[in-house]
Protein backbone atom coordinates (compact mmCIF):
# COMPACT_ATOMS: atom_id res chain seq x y z
CA UNK A 1 0.00 0.00 0.00
CA UNK A 2 2.86 2.55 1.04
CA UNK A 3 4.36 2.07 -2.56
CA UNK A 4 1.12 2.44 -4.58
CA UNK A 5 0.58 5.43 -2.29
CA UNK A 6 4.45 6.91 -3.39
CA UNK A 7 3.63 5.54 -6.97
CA UNK A 8 0.93 7.93 -7.26
CA UNK A 9 2.27 10.89 -5.25
CA UNK A 10 4.84 11.11 -7.86
CA UNK A 11 2.78 11.14 -10.92
CA UNK A 12 0.49 13.47 -9.22
CA UNK A 13 3.39 15.58 -8.98
CA UNK A 14 4.44 14.93 -12.02
CA UNK A 15 1.54 15.56 -14.06
CA UNK A 16 1.15 18.76 -11.58
CA UNK A 17 4.83 19.77 -12.70
CA UNK A 18 4.16 19.05 -16.61
CA UNK A 19 0.90 21.25 -16.62
CA UNK A 20 3.23 24.19 -14.86
CA UNK A 21 5.42 23.62 -18.47
CA UNK A 22 2.27 23.83 -20.31
CA UNK A 23 1.73 27.07 -18.47
CA UNK A 24 4.89 28.26 -19.02
CA UNK A 25 5.04 28.04 -22.67
CA UNK A 26 2.22 29.74 -22.70
CA UNK A 27 3.63 32.79 -21.10
CA UNK A 28 6.54 32.82 -23.16
CA UNK A 29 4.52 32.71 -26.06
CA UNK A 30 2.24 35.82 -24.80
CA UNK A 31 6.05 37.64 -23.29
CA UNK A 32 7.35 37.23 -27.05
CA UNK A 33 3.70 38.86 -29.26
CA UNK A 34 4.34 41.53 -26.25
CA UNK A 35 7.51 42.44 -26.77
CA UNK A 36 7.92 41.87 -30.30
CA UNK A 37 9.98 44.57 -32.00
CA UNK A 38 10.24 46.46 -28.53
CA UNK A 39 13.00 45.85 -25.39
CA UNK A 40 11.81 45.80 -21.89
CA UNK A 41 11.78 48.54 -20.09
CA UNK A 42 14.34 48.30 -16.84
CA UNK A 43 12.86 47.39 -13.31
CA UNK A 44 9.87 49.55 -11.80
CA UNK A 45 10.65 51.27 -8.52
CA UNK A 46 8.60 49.65 -5.25
CA UNK A 47 8.90 46.22 -6.76
CA UNK A 48 9.44 42.69 -4.65
CA UNK A 49 11.38 40.73 -7.13
CA UNK A 50 11.94 37.85 -4.85
CA UNK A 51 10.58 34.58 -6.59
CA UNK A 52 10.30 32.58 -3.14
CA UNK A 53 10.98 33.24 1.32
CA UNK A 54 12.17 29.28 0.22
CA UNK A 55 15.84 29.63 -0.50
CA UNK A 56 15.66 26.11 -2.11
CA UNK A 57 12.52 26.97 -5.03
CA UNK A 58 14.08 30.32 -5.24
CA UNK A 59 17.33 28.90 -7.05
CA UNK A 60 14.86 26.42 -8.76
CA UNK A 61 12.80 29.17 -10.07
CA UNK A 62 15.64 31.25 -10.98
CA UNK A 63 16.48 28.89 -13.89
CA UNK A 64 12.85 29.20 -15.77
CA UNK A 65 12.52 32.56 -17.20
CA UNK A 66 8.80 32.01 -16.63
CA UNK A 67 9.17 32.85 -13.53
CA UNK A 68 9.43 36.95 -14.28
CA UNK A 69 6.70 36.60 -16.22
CA UNK A 70 4.49 34.87 -14.18
CA UNK A 71 5.56 37.77 -11.60
CA UNK A 72 4.26 40.16 -13.85
CA UNK A 73 0.79 38.41 -14.06
CA UNK A 74 0.71 38.10 -10.31
CA UNK A 75 1.51 41.73 -9.50
CA UNK A 76 -0.89 42.63 -12.31
CA UNK A 77 -3.62 41.24 -10.34
CA UNK A 78 -3.33 42.84 -7.58
CA UNK A 79 -2.02 40.47 -5.47
CA UNK A 80 0.91 40.43 -2.92
CA UNK A 81 1.75 36.60 -3.63
CA UNK A 82 5.16 35.48 -4.97
CA UNK A 83 5.82 32.98 -7.57
CA UNK A 84 6.87 30.33 -5.32
CA UNK A 85 4.03 30.69 -3.26
CA UNK A 86 1.81 30.42 -6.46
CA UNK A 87 3.80 26.93 -8.24
CA UNK A 88 4.07 25.33 -4.75
CA UNK A 89 0.32 25.53 -4.57
CA UNK A 90 -0.31 24.35 -7.70
CA UNK A 91 2.28 21.30 -7.13
CA UNK A 92 0.42 20.58 -4.03
CA UNK A 93 -3.56 20.90 -5.18
CA UNK A 94 -2.00 18.94 -8.09
CA UNK A 95 -0.58 16.12 -6.54
CA UNK A 96 -2.89 16.03 -3.67
CA UNK A 97 -5.78 15.91 -6.08
CA UNK A 98 -4.03 12.88 -8.08
CA UNK A 99 -3.35 10.91 -5.18
CA UNK A 100 -6.72 11.25 -3.67
CA UNK A 101 -8.63 10.77 -7.15
CA UNK A 102 -6.59 7.66 -8.48
CA UNK A 103 -7.32 5.41 -5.45
CA UNK A 104 -10.69 5.51 -6.64
CA UNK A 105 -11.01 2.59 -8.76
CA UNK A 106 -14.31 3.66 -10.57
CA UNK A 107 -12.48 6.56 -11.84
CA UNK A 108 -10.23 5.98 -15.28
CA UNK A 109 -6.41 6.84 -14.78
CA UNK A 110 -6.35 9.32 -17.96
CA UNK A 111 -9.18 11.10 -16.40
CA UNK A 112 -7.48 11.28 -13.48
CA UNK A 113 -4.57 13.00 -14.95
CA UNK A 114 -6.78 15.37 -16.68
CA UNK A 115 -8.37 16.73 -13.57
CA UNK A 116 -5.30 17.02 -11.72
CA UNK A 117 -3.77 19.26 -14.65
CA UNK A 118 -7.03 21.03 -14.45
CA UNK A 119 -6.87 21.03 -10.51
CA UNK A 120 -2.95 22.18 -10.73
CA UNK A 121 -3.85 24.96 -13.40
CA UNK A 122 -6.75 26.51 -11.34
CA UNK A 123 -4.70 28.91 -9.33
CA UNK A 124 -3.15 30.14 -12.67
CA UNK A 125 -6.18 30.77 -13.69
CA UNK A 126 -7.64 32.46 -10.58
CA UNK A 127 -5.17 35.00 -10.95
CA UNK A 128 -6.10 35.57 -14.62
CA UNK A 129 -9.34 36.15 -13.77
CA UNK A 130 -8.85 38.87 -11.16
CA UNK A 131 -6.18 39.97 -13.41
CA UNK A 132 -8.85 40.46 -16.00
CA UNK A 133 -11.25 41.97 -13.25
CA UNK A 134 -9.07 44.40 -12.19
CA UNK A 135 -7.89 45.73 -15.44
CA UNK A 136 -11.88 45.86 -15.98
CA UNK A 137 -12.26 48.11 -13.09
CA UNK A 138 -9.60 50.10 -14.33
CA UNK A 139 -10.93 51.29 -17.62
CA UNK A 140 -14.69 52.09 -15.96
CA UNK A 141 -12.80 54.41 -13.36
CA UNK A 142 -9.90 55.62 -15.58
CA UNK A 143 -12.34 58.44 -17.75
CA UNK A 144 -13.80 60.14 -14.40
CA UNK A 145 -9.88 59.87 -12.76
CA UNK A 146 -8.44 61.82 -16.38
CA UNK A 147 -11.52 64.39 -15.97
CA UNK A 148 -10.67 65.18 -12.84
CA UNK A 149 -7.09 65.77 -13.77
CA UNK A 150 -7.92 67.79 -16.58
CA UNK A 151 -10.11 70.40 -14.22
CA UNK A 152 -6.96 69.98 -11.73
CA UNK A 153 -4.65 71.22 -14.73
CA UNK A 154 -7.16 73.94 -15.80
CA UNK A 155 -7.41 75.33 -12.21
CA UNK A 156 -3.61 75.72 -12.87
CA UNK A 157 -2.09 72.34 -10.97
CA UNK A 158 0.83 71.07 -12.49
CA UNK A 159 0.51 67.18 -13.79
CA UNK A 160 2.90 65.79 -10.47
CA UNK A 161 0.28 67.78 -8.30
CA UNK A 162 -2.80 66.72 -10.01
CA UNK A 163 -2.49 63.49 -10.36
CA UNK A 164 -1.78 63.14 -6.25
CA UNK A 165 -5.18 64.93 -5.90
CA UNK A 166 -6.67 62.68 -8.04
CA UNK A 167 -5.39 59.81 -6.45
CA UNK A 168 -7.14 60.66 -2.88
CA UNK A 169 -10.81 61.26 -4.69
CA UNK A 170 -10.35 57.82 -7.45
CA UNK A 171 -11.11 54.52 -7.31
CA UNK A 172 -8.78 51.43 -6.62
CA UNK A 173 -7.28 50.32 -8.59
CA UNK A 174 -6.97 54.16 -10.42
CA UNK A 175 -5.74 55.98 -7.34
CA UNK A 176 -3.05 52.88 -6.55
CA UNK A 177 -1.28 53.40 -10.07
CA UNK A 178 -1.33 57.06 -9.59
CA UNK A 179 -0.24 56.78 -6.50
CA UNK A 180 2.69 54.68 -7.73
CA UNK A 181 3.44 57.07 -10.08
CA UNK A 182 3.55 60.28 -8.33
CA UNK A 183 6.12 57.96 -5.66
CA UNK A 184 8.20 57.31 -8.72
CA UNK A 185 8.32 61.04 -10.29
CA UNK A 186 8.80 62.40 -7.01
CA UNK A 187 11.97 59.93 -6.13
CA UNK A 188 13.46 61.18 -9.19
CA UNK A 189 12.58 59.05 -12.05
CA UNK A 190 11.80 61.24 -15.28
CA UNK A 191 8.01 61.36 -16.61
CA UNK A 192 8.46 59.42 -19.62
CA UNK A 193 10.04 56.27 -17.85
CA UNK A 194 7.29 56.65 -15.60
CA UNK A 195 4.32 56.43 -17.62
CA UNK A 196 6.10 53.93 -19.80
CA UNK A 197 6.07 51.74 -15.83
CA UNK A 198 2.57 52.72 -15.68
CA UNK A 199 1.96 51.31 -18.94
CA UNK A 200 3.52 48.05 -18.56
CA UNK A 201 1.83 47.52 -15.09
CA UNK A 202 -1.75 48.07 -16.99
CA UNK A 203 -1.27 46.56 -20.17
CA UNK A 204 -4.84 48.49 -21.72
CA UNK A 205 -5.21 50.55 -24.51
CA UNK A 206 -6.37 53.17 -22.42
CA UNK A 207 -3.70 53.58 -20.48
CA UNK A 208 -1.20 53.48 -23.89
CA UNK A 209 -2.79 56.72 -24.95
CA UNK A 210 -2.74 58.52 -21.95
CA UNK A 211 0.95 57.91 -22.07
CA UNK A 212 1.30 58.77 -25.67
CA UNK A 213 -0.59 62.13 -25.10
CA UNK A 214 1.54 63.06 -21.94
CA UNK A 215 4.47 62.28 -24.25
CA UNK A 216 3.36 64.80 -27.00
CA UNK A 217 2.73 67.41 -25.03
CA UNK A 218 5.75 66.70 -22.54
CA UNK A 219 7.63 67.12 -26.07
CA UNK A 220 5.57 69.79 -28.39
CA UNK A 221 3.78 71.47 -25.64
CA UNK A 222 -0.02 72.24 -25.81
CA UNK A 223 -2.84 72.29 -23.28
CA UNK A 224 -3.02 69.07 -21.72
CA UNK A 225 -6.18 69.79 -19.80
CA UNK A 226 -7.87 70.12 -22.63
CA UNK A 227 -6.79 66.76 -24.42
CA UNK A 228 -7.24 64.63 -21.00
CA UNK A 229 -10.66 65.99 -20.99
CA UNK A 230 -11.20 64.75 -24.68
CA UNK A 231 -9.66 61.58 -24.32
CA UNK A 232 -11.83 60.96 -21.06
CA UNK A 233 -14.74 61.68 -23.13
CA UNK A 234 -13.71 59.17 -26.09
CA UNK A 235 -12.85 56.60 -23.30
CA UNK A 236 -16.06 57.04 -21.43
CA UNK A 237 -17.65 56.45 -24.71
CA UNK A 238 -15.91 53.11 -25.45
CA UNK A 239 -16.80 52.15 -21.90
CA UNK A 240 -20.61 52.06 -22.71
CA UNK A 241 -20.10 50.33 -25.89
CA UNK A 242 -17.68 47.32 -24.22
CA UNK A 243 -21.17 47.38 -21.93
CA UNK A 244 -23.26 46.97 -25.00
CA UNK A 245 -21.88 44.53 -26.31
CA UNK A 246 -20.78 42.50 -23.24
CA UNK A 247 -25.20 42.52 -22.78
CA UNK A 248 -25.10 41.39 -26.53
CA UNK A 249 -22.79 38.04 -26.13
CA UNK A 250 -24.86 37.99 -22.01
CA UNK A 251 -27.05 35.68 -24.32
CA UNK A 252 -24.23 33.08 -25.51
CA UNK A 253 -22.99 32.97 -22.14
CA UNK A 254 -26.51 32.12 -20.86
CA UNK A 255 -27.07 29.16 -23.14
CA UNK A 256 -23.75 27.92 -22.88
CA UNK A 257 -24.37 27.55 -19.34
CA UNK A 258 -27.88 25.84 -20.59
CA UNK A 259 -26.24 23.71 -22.50
CA UNK A 260 -23.46 22.31 -20.18
CA UNK A 261 -25.68 22.05 -17.07
CA UNK A 262 -28.79 20.04 -19.21
CA UNK A 263 -27.05 16.79 -19.48
CA UNK A 264 -26.47 16.54 -16.03
CA UNK A 265 -30.57 17.64 -15.31
CA UNK A 266 -31.29 14.72 -17.65
CA UNK A 267 -28.70 12.36 -16.10
CA UNK A 268 -30.64 13.16 -12.36
CA UNK A 269 -33.99 12.80 -14.19
CA UNK A 270 -33.19 9.29 -15.55
CA UNK A 271 -31.67 8.41 -12.23
CA UNK A 272 -34.96 8.82 -10.45
CA UNK A 273 -37.27 7.91 -13.16
CA UNK A 274 -35.12 4.30 -14.38
CA UNK A 275 -32.31 3.97 -12.30
CA UNK A 276 -31.70 0.38 -14.38
CA UNK A 277 -31.24 2.55 -17.62
CA UNK A 278 -28.60 4.35 -16.02
CA UNK A 279 -26.71 1.59 -14.07
CA UNK A 280 -25.57 0.00 -17.21
CA UNK A 281 -22.64 2.73 -17.20
CA UNK A 282 -21.45 1.88 -13.92
CA UNK A 283 -21.57 -1.66 -14.69
CA UNK A 284 -20.64 -1.78 -18.55
CA UNK A 285 -17.02 -2.46 -18.73
CA UNK A 286 -16.33 1.32 -20.66
CA UNK A 287 -18.97 2.76 -18.81
CA UNK A 288 -16.08 4.90 -16.51
CA UNK A 289 -14.31 5.46 -19.71
CA UNK A 290 -17.68 6.88 -21.38
CA UNK A 291 -18.40 8.96 -18.55
CA UNK A 292 -15.32 10.50 -17.94
CA UNK A 293 -14.83 11.66 -21.78
CA UNK A 294 -18.44 13.08 -21.67
CA UNK A 295 -17.31 15.11 -18.81
CA UNK A 296 -14.25 15.97 -20.61
CA UNK A 297 -16.11 16.99 -23.63
CA UNK A 298 -18.83 18.99 -21.92
CA UNK A 299 -16.39 21.42 -20.39
CA UNK A 300 -14.31 21.78 -23.71
CA UNK A 301 -17.83 22.93 -25.23
CA UNK A 302 -18.45 25.04 -22.46
CA UNK A 303 -15.17 26.37 -22.73
CA UNK A 304 -15.61 26.74 -26.67
CA UNK A 305 -18.55 28.52 -26.15
CA UNK A 306 -17.85 30.91 -23.77
CA UNK A 307 -14.81 31.61 -26.38
CA UNK A 308 -16.94 32.09 -29.41
CA UNK A 309 -19.16 34.50 -27.75
CA UNK A 310 -15.85 36.88 -26.50
CA UNK A 311 -15.84 39.73 -28.12
CA UNK A 312 -12.54 41.40 -27.71
CA UNK A 313 -12.34 45.44 -28.35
Amino acid sequence: MTVIFLVLVFVGCFAAFGTILLIASHLRAQHLAEQQGSELADATLFRDDSLSTISLWARILERFDFADLLHRRIEEAGLNWSPGRLTLLMLLGGAVFMTTVARVSWIPLWASLMAAAAVTALPYFIVLHLRARRFQRFQEHFPDALDSLARAMRAGHALTAGMDLVSEEAEEPVAGEFRRTVAEVTLGLPWDRALTHLAERMPVADVAVFSAAVHLQVRSGGKLGDMLGKLAEDMREAVALRGEVNAVAAHGKLTGAVLTAMPFAIAMMMLVVNPAYMATLFTYPWGKHLVAAALAFLLLGHLAIRRIVAVRM
